[in-house]
């Protein structure tokens, strides 16, 4: 690993835990429970790796807002 990745790695780990707090409240505050909560914030996860590994894909929102509306979905909340 060289040093870019080094010094990103902890930015990174800090936006995860980031997104899964909020997922966690988006999820209660609809009625959910922490663990429906784990189980949309990972799902949310793995539909933005499978997105972002498509070379054709571009990301023209924040990282957090695309994880926000794939979790709204899968929970089945309606987007205003």
């Amino acid at each position: 690993m060289d040093s870019y990745q080094l010094q990103e790695e902890p930015i990174a780990i800090d936006s995860l835990v980031q997104n899964y707090k909020m997922a966690i409240n988006l999820i209660k505050k609809n009625n959910g429970s922490v663990q429906e909560g784990n189980d949309i914030y990972q799902e949310a996860l793995i539909s933005f790796w499978i997105k972002a590994s498509d070379p054709q894909f571009t990301l023209t929102c924040k990282i957090s807002s695309f994880i926000y509306t794939i979790c709204l979905l899968i929970k089945d909340i309606p987007i205003c």
